[in-house]
């Protein structure tokens, strides 16, 4: 849950510039077809911005971040949940 509320006071900060400007924020968002939740929900009237939060275990440099050791159903399930909604 840390990192949600890091996100969330970055959000309200406006630190993530791809995300700053919309007019809604909500957390714990129902969404797809598999009773899943996003952790927030961006919305304005031209559009939705669905964002999932993750911890990483390995960063491979300042770009590329992975999760050698946590490979998970859960995990698999809301990727292929957002890719649906993409």
């Amino acid at each position: 849950m840390l990192a949600n509320k890091l996100v969330g006071g970055a959000l309200d900060e406006g630190r993530i510039t791809e995300l700053a400007g919309y007019e809604t924020r909500s957390s714990e968002v129902a969404y797809g077809k598999k009773n899943s939740r996003i952790d927030w929900l961006l919305d304005e009237p031209g559009g939705k911005c669905y964002v999932e939060v993750k911890n990483v275990t390995l960063a491979l440099d300042s770009s590329i971040a992975v999760f050698p050791d946590a490979v998970t159903t859960r995990g698999h399930k809301h990727l292929r949940e957002l890719a649906a909604i993409a």
